[in-house]
């Protein structure tokens, strides 16, 4: 009898299990299925999965507090549960809560050391804690690679693993150079695999982001050219970014075409006004143009923000004299 009952209970909770997948599913379910999932909890208090499911619905919910308590139920009943550990450290992270989190990331990687999205979310953890007093910046950024390659090591046709381990890599290149060649290597495999998973063979992949990232690691290369290239498919994918256009400027006055330079500076301005180091750069690219009214404007405006900069001062004294000469020689 007891058999049976055991039966009925596990068939009673995958019921209840599919009905609410079904009802979340449906346009507006959300709470229909969480009041299916809450009289269940009630029915079997002893239900790791219910326990678990019902903490899923709570995170896509946003309810991270009671998210958070599911999950901590549905490991108390169940402590073999890598994924209930896993969601347990997003719900944390979520919250802020990112030194608890790392530790629920590693404590499902102790139950399931190949499980990919904790270690995906473990790097992402350690990046975010990079910041924190208490943590190595560069150590952080360290840890974060390994977790990501690890990831990647397991599922190499994954992008966004391979996204992340590329822009941990970008971030390490703060501190060696040389990783910003790693990084640009692992953006181009994550295009690659975005290529093949979601596009005809002769499409350009729609991520701006990677494209981004790419100009930008190429242009802290000195490779001036694939910088461009690639920062113009970032703006072609997303106009509204100030910091492409206004790496874009940079890449165009390294190769001393300041008419580029100045429409790119000139289009991240529209975007954020009042950047002391978009302005100095722009004044410098209308100096360079020999448009010295234009920088003599560019440059007394950017000294509003910071009148006692010495290099400002200066630019700004340099083309004021320019100024002067030209009008001077226009004068006769």
């Amino acid at each position: 009898m007891s058999k049976n009952r055991t039966a009925l209970k596990k068939l009673f909770e995958l019921a209840v299990i599919l009905r609410s997948a079904e009802l979340a599913k449906e346009e507006g379910g959300e709470q229909e299925a969480l009041e299916v999932l809450k009289d269940a909890a009630t029915m079997l208090p002893k239900s790791a999965l219910v326990a678990y499911d019902l903490g899923v619905l709570y995170s896509a919910s946003g309810e991270n507090a009671e998210a958070i308590k599911a999950y901590r139920k549905a490991i108390k009943l169940k402590p073999d549960f890598p994924e209930a550990l896993n969601n347990l450290g997003l719900a944390l992270a979520a919250i802020g809560k990112d030194k608890q989190a790392i530790k629920e990331f590693n404590r499902a990687l102790a139950k399931k050391s190949d499980h990919t999205t904790a270690l995906y979310n473990l790097g992402n953890a350690l990046l975010n804690r990079r910041f924190q007093k208490d943590t190595q910046s560069e150590q952080a950024i360290n840890e974060a690679i390994d977790k990501y390659q690890s990831a990647v090591t397991i599922n190499p046709e994954n992008p966004v693993f391979l996204y992340a381990l590329a822009r941990a890599y970008y971030l390490k290149g703060e501190f060696v150079k040389a990783e910003y060649g790693k990084a640009i290597q692992n953006f181009q495999k994550a295009l690659g695999v975005k290529k093949q998973l979601e596009m005809k063979p002769d499409d350009e992949p729609k991520d701006a982001s990677i494209f981004r990232y790419v100009g930008f690691a190429y242009y802290t290369m000195k490779e001036i050219n694939p910088a461009i290239s690639n920062l113009q498919k970032a703006i072609k994918l997303e106009p509204g970014d100030m910091d492409t256009y206004y790496y874009l400027g940079n890449a165009y006055f390294e190769n001393s075409d300041y008419g580029q330079a100045i429409d790119s500076y000139e289009k991240a301005r529209q975007l954020k006004s009042g950047n002391v180091e978009l302005l100095i750069s722009l004044g410098l690219a209308y100096y360079n143009s020999e448009q010295f009214k234009k920088a003599v404007e560019v440059f007394k405006e950017a000294s509003t923000s910071k009148p006692d900069d010495s290099e400002l001062v200066k630019y700004l004294d340099q083309a004021r004299k320019q100024l002067d000469e030209e009008q001077k020689k226009a004068d006769g």
